[in-house]
This record gives C-alpha cells, structure tokens and sequence, in this order.
C-alpha cells in the first residue's frame, strides 16, 4: 500500500509521458506497484479484497504481530509513552494493509483471550483523561525560572492540553481541571492520574487531614 503522496507521483509521472519502468526507479517503488495504480482504477486507501483462506491467516499472522509488539513494548505500560491499539496500529500498518478499526478489534480480542497478560488499555473517544505534572523552565527578565504547568491528554485522540500555574497545590490542580475540560469541550467518563499527580493528591489530602 502506497500513501497519497507516491500516488500523485505516479499520476503525474503518467502525464509526463514516462514508461512504468521509468516512474518505478525515478520513484525507488516497485513496477507492480506503479501498474497497479497507473491508471488510477485503484486509490491508496483503497481496501482489497482478499480470498477467506488468506484473510484469516492475515489475521492470524496479524494477531501474532500484535502480541510481539506489546510484550516487545511491556517497559511502556504506563506513563506517557504507554503503547494502545492506535500506536499498535501506526507501527503494524508500515508491513500490514490493515485499518485502525480492524487492530483496535484484534486488540480486544486480545484482551478478551488472556486477561491477564500486558495489554495495553485501547480507549474510546471521551472515555479517559490522562492528568500529570512537569516543570518547564522560562526566561523572565534574564532569570531562569522552573514553573509547574498542568497537563492533560485524551489518549484516544492524543490531544494534549498544557497550562502553566503558579505552583502545584490543590487550588491549582483544580483550576487546571476547569480549564482542561472547558478546552476539550467536555467531561470524560473517567480520568487517570499519573505517579507525580496521585503524590500532590495525596499529600495535600494528609496535610488537610
């Protein structure tokens, strides 16, 4: 499979006049591939159909490419580089012509089989914000300065919301809340706190106490 750009390579290459053979090495692409899509019958995102025998032993091949992928990745379980069915997908499709929807259901299925081993968690659209803190360091006035900010992502889309506050105490916390959710437009079904946030939760709740 071929991505949108190569594919408007190839039409233009047809409409310079040059040969299959010529748009196959100036493009460094297969001339199987340049035919299939040379007179554009077929388009990258096109989904082919495949016989019933070989579609399952895609899946299965695809299903073992998955395990492989999430126990080579097992060290990424949590934190902000946790691996889900879409970055399972955005490294599976580089050798696979597979869509989101078919690995975010092989993920499940997956889940569904063995429980307990690692499978990282695949989220629907507005069922989890991820919440944690950082510092980042500002120049103000020719001093550097470490200011906490807040952050926020929906691992489904991984739209991240940032906001700088004055320090990490609860009133704070809450604020970034406010706004996180004012930005994202609305409240997910749950929220997921990472180690730094759970320690200021929890310090702020024993010193009230």
């Amino acid at each position: 499979m071929i991505d949108t750009q190569h594919y408007a390579a190839i039409r233009k290459c047809k409409n310079q006049k040059m040969s299959m053979r010529q748009t196959a090495e100036h493009l460094c692409i297969s001339r199987n591939t340049v035919r299939r899509y040379w007179e554009g019958a077929h388009t990258p995102d096109e989904r082919i159909a495949y016989p019933e025998s070989v579609q399952s032993e895609m899946r299965l091949e695809i299903m073992a490419a998955l395990e492989r992928y999430f126990e080579e990745n097992r060290e990424f379980s949590s934190g902000k580089q946790t691996v889900n069915a879409k970055t399972a997908w955005e490294e599976l499709r580089k050798t696979y012509t597979v869509g989101e929807s078919t690995i975010r259901r092989y993920v499940r299925e997956l889940k569904g089989k063995k429980p307990q081993a690692f499978i990282p968690l695949s989220f629907e659209p507005g069922e989890v914000m991820q919440v944690d803190w950082c510092e980042v360091k500002v120049c103000l006035q020719g001093h550097l300065w470490k200011v906490p900010v807040f952050c926020a992502v929906l691992p489904y889309s991984y739209t991240i919301f940032a906001l700088v506050l004055p320090d990490m105490r609860t009133p704070s916390f809450v604020w970034g809340h406010v706004k996180a959710l004012e930005a994202f437009g609305g409240v997910p079904q749950r929220i997921f706190y990472d180690y730094a946030a759970e320690m200021i939760i929890g310090y702020e709740y024993r010193r009230s106490a």
